[in-house]
């Protein structure tokens, strides 16, 4: 009914344009004339002809048409009927923006403001804000005032965390802003208590160019180990930043450092099987037969001949496995099936890191798909099953997903492999799949009927691939899985996506209807913890889908309390609904004011007192939200809260005024102010 609706407005524009042609034209003529109208595409959205409308927008913003840049921008952000692509809704929003689209230069500054579609940068933010107030957007105005509070933050960065964090929503502004201080300086090369890793190799880790590019500008170390032991260059190599690595050689990292098994780049390199990145590194002159703990030198990794042909020509000698693994040159298929007893006394070899398993489990660890094919092929003669398990308890299929070789994975399957052997662990191929990361492999057990239930006791898949952030792998478990809101650790999934502000994986699991008031054992919700981590974009979703604002944790935090305590401006402007909670104490009787005084948040200090905040209330110990800020010596916050009729003459309960516990703070300049103000009448 809508094709046709669509066909007969179509129809009837030609039949007017017919009718009004000079009789010595025809209609056919006419129809060659026919022009595009942004009326046209309306239709079609109306209509829900999306393929369509996108085509007549994109028409039409390609002649500069303005409200059609701008309706374009807005489908590509919705995602309604078309691929959602940020990308290419950042491009003709700033288009139609350019043209003075005040709607376009509003939502520009949202794109701007959290990294949306383009990178994060206030400053960009605040010019589209500009442009679409003075073309009277009113909101642009909050949003404005939200930007000057975020500024304040830049200078507050008080952990390496908090580096990590602006690097993981890319803010990179704030972050140059933050270790252009000299007071944070140190933490560019401290690490994470969380995730390991200094910031350089979180960001090398993120794959974030631009963030990499930025910390070395600032000075980030080269070669700070993360708590694995793996240099930015190790780590780099080990999981296929081929570019970075480059980057990393030429701007002379350590080529012979070692990581916590004494493997150098060039091991990891010639593992990855990486010639290129292996001639750069012995272009630089990499110790070529440095052996790691297990006594290998880089010649016992390499699987092609090309490249042992190249390390052999540069110097390299044969460490222990190399010495007797005659098997793992590239045979033809009757010499290598020649070889299979070889194999088996190979595994027995005293000195061999696999002794005891299996030829199979070492092919498959290993991503020798040829001596898969083979080992099964010969499956008689070795008189192994395809289901054996090694020393590990694992078994072939385990091994290959592990270590993420799909090839080998697919050929297994194909054979017969159990899919839901389990060892006694209770680990399976597809929880060691979710583990590392192998999102196809992952695909492609649950396609052959992977059980993703766990053992009572285990962290489920969807919380293990929740809290890694591993998202693509959350988003398939989603439809295997009944419940996805299990607490293990402490955390459901919606927790641990929220925290790391993985949106996408937010939505979803909202979607699925996952309970966004559950709480962990510290009583904190979904919401919590994304206030906490300053997810604004999260914390904006789940007040969307009606979290819960007034739930407290065991403290008697609220999320309100939680965002004026860490000076989450934009955040706090969203929390502070219902009015009941502007004036709620938390246990140690402080109110969401007091913890922006005390923590010198002064633009959530203004919008608690615009809403009601009490400026007269104390907390247990009988301190006011003014004595709170003096004793932290926060002047402008004091200032503010005099002016919001503060008394300057109020007394704690050991007889002091706020100008006296700012003396004894050595708070020189706030005691002087609130001296020089006037007696209280009351």
């Amino acid at each position: 009914m809508a094709k046709n609706n669509l066909k007969l407005h179509q129809q009837l524009r030609l039949n007017t344009l017919c009718q009004a042609a000079v009789l010595t034209l025809s209609c056919t003529m006419a129809s060659t004339t026919l022009a595009l109208t942004l009326e046209d595409a309306r239709l079609s959205i109306r209509t829900k002809q999306f393929d369509t409308a996108e085509h007549q927008l994109i028409e039409l913003a390609k002649t500069g048409d303005g409200e059609a840049q701008y309706l374009l921008g807005s489908l590509y952000n919705s995602g309604q009927g078309v691929a959602r692509n940020y990308e290419k809704s950042a491009f003709w929003l700033t288009k139609a923006a350019q043209q003075n689209h005040a709607k376009a230069s509003y939502t520009l500054g949202l794109y701007h403001e959290t990294g949306k579609g383009t990178a994060k940068n206030t400053e960009q933010a605040a010019h589209w804000y500009e442009q679409a107030l003075a073309q009277g957007e009113q909101k642009a105005a909050q949003r404005l005032e939200n930007l000057k509070g975020q500024a304040i933050q830049f200078t507050k960065t008080q952990s390496v965390s908090d580096i990590i964090n602006l690097i993981r929503v890319n803010d990179l502004q704030a972050l140059e802003a933050s270790l252009s201080n000299s007071a944070q300086k140190t933490l560019i090369d401290s690490i994470d208590s969380n995730s390991g890793n200094t910031p350089l190799i979180y960001a090398i880790d993120r794959n974030n160019t631009a963030a990499i590019n930025l910390l070395l500008k600032l000075g980030a170390s080269s070669n700070k180990k993360n708590s694995l032991g793996d240099t930015p260059l190790i780590f780099a190599i080990k999981n296929g930043r081929d570019v970075t690595a480059e980057q990393l050689i030429k701007n002379g990292a350590n080529i012979n450092a070692q990581d916590n098994l004494q493997n150098t780049p060039l091991h990891h390199a010639t593992n990855q099987q990486n010639i290129e990145l292996v001639k750069l590194l012995l272009a630089r002159k990499a110790n070529i037969n440095t052996e790691n703990k297990k006594l290998f030198t880089v010649l016992d990794y390499a699987d092609s001949d090309e490249l042992r042909q190249l390390l052999k020509e540069n110097g390299a000698n044969a460490g222990h496995l190399e010495a007797i693994a005659e098997f793992r040159s590239e045979l033809t298929d009757t010499e290598l099936a020649k070889n299979i007893a070889l194999n088996s006394e190979i595994v027995n070899d005293g000195n061999n890191p696999f002794q005891n398993w299996p030829p199979l489990n070492i092919a498959a660890w290993r991503g020798q798909l040829k001596h898969v094919e083979l080992l099964l092929k010969n499956s008689n003669t070795l008189s192994q099953s395809i289901d054996a398990t090694d020393d590990g308890n694992l078994t072939p299929l385990m091994r290959a997903a592990w270590h993420g070789h799909l090839d080998i994975v697919d050929t297994l399957i194909s054979h017969g492999a159990n899919v839901n052997a389990t060892t006694p662990e209770g680990d399976t191929a597809i929880s060691l799949a979710v583990q590392d990361n192998h999102t196809e492999i992952v695909t492609t057990l649950l396609e052959h009927s992977a059980d993703v239930t766990r053992p009572k006791g285990l962290e489920p898949l969807i919380n293990i691939a929740a809290r890694k952030g591993h998202q693509a792998i959350a988003q398939s478990l989603l439809a295997y899985t009944n419940n996805i809101n299990e607490l293990h650790d402490n955390k459901t999934p919606i927790m641990w996506a929220a925290e790391s502000g993985d949106v996408d994986l937010l939505k979803a699991l909202l979607a699925k209807n996952a309970n966004i008031n559950a709480t962990d054992n510290l009583q904190r919700t979904a919401l919590w913890l994304a206030v906490a981590k300053e997810q604004n974009t999260a914390v904006g979703i789940l007040i969307g889908a009606r979290a819960d604002t007034t739930l407290t944790d065991s403290e008697g935090n609220t999320p309100l309390a939680i965002a004026s305590k860490k000076g989450s401006a934009a955040i706090a402007q969203q929390l502070m609904l219902p009015a009941s909670i502007i004036n709620q104490a938390n246990k140690q009787g402080n109110t969401p004011l007091m913890l922006a005084a005390q923590n010198g948040n002064d633009v959530i200090a203004a919008q608690l007192l615009k809403r009601g905040a009490d400026v007269t209330a104390r907390n247990n110990i009988s301190l006011t939200p003014l004595m709170l800020a003096a004793q932290a010596g926060h002047l402008p916050t004091a200032k503010l809260l005099v002016e919001n009729g503060a008394d300057t003459n109020r007394r704690n309960k050991d007889g002091k005024s706020a100008a006296e516990m700012a003396e004894q703070a050595e708070q020189i300049m706030v005691a002087q102010y609130l001296r020089k103000q006037k007696k209280s009448f009351f």
